[in-house]
């Protein structure tokens, strides 16, 4: 009997232990799992917020007339647990920030946005931003709007202002060398083909200023096609092969920023209304002005400017019609009465020898004395345009 129950103690002994051991695993497991990497997922909840589309049409609505050029572009941002989605406006003004500053200030602040003012090359640039409230009450400052407002020349303008463009620049030569020795500042119009590089890199030192002289046709094609040099702009052609033309001349001046071109010839393309609305979608579409040389009285370049709303100046005077050092020592002279009668004024000679040889003469004789001789882009300044942000 005593034996049989030392063997009933000892089983539950056995047991004792066993059972004992299991919840020591047991335990031990459960210490281990919280060092158990587990993976998670992140999932982000599509939020798109139309905040700056219902300020942009009451701003636009006020502003309408004062608004030259919009852009919108479509922003996304990862935050916490959202992909947040929203449209960004660029407004690009006619008037200055401190023409507008007074009204638009009001307006912005009265809608708790908050702006700073960033001065650029051309522009004053004002960042506006609002702090949103997500749906789980997290707060996100986002960039609705960048305003820019062009920079006027503030200094006051004492002397009538006169732009020379020298047209018809295809290489580097000695009659371009002899020009590049003028001291004074000049604008030139070069003709796009490879060798026009060397030239932009004359212009860069001399810290003057280069439009891209381009071909079109004129009203005695085909007879004087050999003028034309490199591709041109024909009448009947259509904004796409237009701007092709464009493009191709555009790859000769990529190491400078064209911001302008004007016409070589093109008596016959400046005079038709459908071949210039061509050109000027493309020019409204590159941000590029027009100089229209007003090589035909006929010309339609400037009322057809104000359909697109683009950047537009004219010649006033050609100066070297007539190869002639007399004559072109007239039309300098006339061209300073046309500065200072009208404030500005916009003149075009060529790389002729007769007119490097005048020139170099002004320059010793100090002609230019009472005028100050600006590039194309001054003067655009002048008009409150502005060209494009560098």
């Amino acid at each position: 009997m005593e034996k049989k129950i030392r063997k009933i103690i000892l089983i539950f002994m056995i047991l004792a232990c066993f059972l004992g051991g299991c919840k020591r695993k047991e335990t031990l497991k459960k210490t281990l799992e919280p060092v158990i990497e587990k993976k998670e997922y992140n999932t982000y909840s599509d939020l798109y917020i139309n905040l700056s589309y219902e300020i942009f049409n009451e701003i636009y609505n006020s502003y309408a007339q004062d608004i030259r050029v919009l852009k919108v572009k479509g922003k996304e941002r990862k935050f916490l647990n959202y992909k947040l989605s929203w449209n960004q406006y660029e407004i690009y003004w006619y008037k200055s920030w401190e023409e507008i500053k007074n009204n638009l200030e009001y307006e912005l602040l009265r809608r708790n946005l908050k702006y700073y003012v960033k001065t650029l090359k051309n522009f004053e640039k004002v960042t506006v931003s609002s702090s949103y409230l997500l749906p789980k009450g997290e707060k996100i400052e986002l960039e609705f709007f960048y305003f820019y407002f062009p920079i006027k020349i503030k200094k006051e303008l004492k002397k009538p202002l006169l732009a020379i463009v020298v047209d018809d620049l295809t290489e580097k030569n000695y009659w371009s060398d002899r020009l590049f020795s003028l001291s004074y500042t000049l604008n030139l119009a070069i003709i796009p083909t490879s060798k026009a590089k060397e030239l932009l890199e004359e212009v860069k030192k001399k810290d003057w200023y280069a439009i891209m002289h381009v071909p079109m046709e004129s009203i005695d094609y085909p007879r004087d096609a050999k003028y034309l040099i490199s591709y041109p702009i024909l009448t009947g052609m259509n904004k796409d092969e237009i701007e092709k033309v464009i493009d191709r001349g555009l790859k000769y001046f990529k190491n400078y920023p064209i911001e302008g071109i004007n016409n070589h010839m093109g008596s016959k393309v400046t005079s038709d209304p459908e071949t210039m609305r061509n050109l000027y979608e493309v020019l409204k579409k590159k941000n590029l002005f027009f100089l229209d040389s007003k090589t035909s009285y006929r010309s339609v370049g400037k009322k057809i400017a104000e359909e697109f709303d683009i950047v537009f100046l004219e010649n006033d005077l050609f100066l070297d019609h007539e190869n002639d050092k007399e004559m072109i020592r007239k039309r300098f002279k006339q061209s300073l009465d046309i500065a200072k009668k009208r404030g500005k004024a916009i003149v075009i000679c060529h790389i002729r020898p007769k007119t490097i040889e005048v020139m170099e003469e002004l320059e010793k004789e100090n002609f230019f004395k009472d005028i100050e001789l600006v590039k194309l882009k001054d003067l655009i300044l002048e008009k409150s345009y502005s060209i494009r942000e560098k």
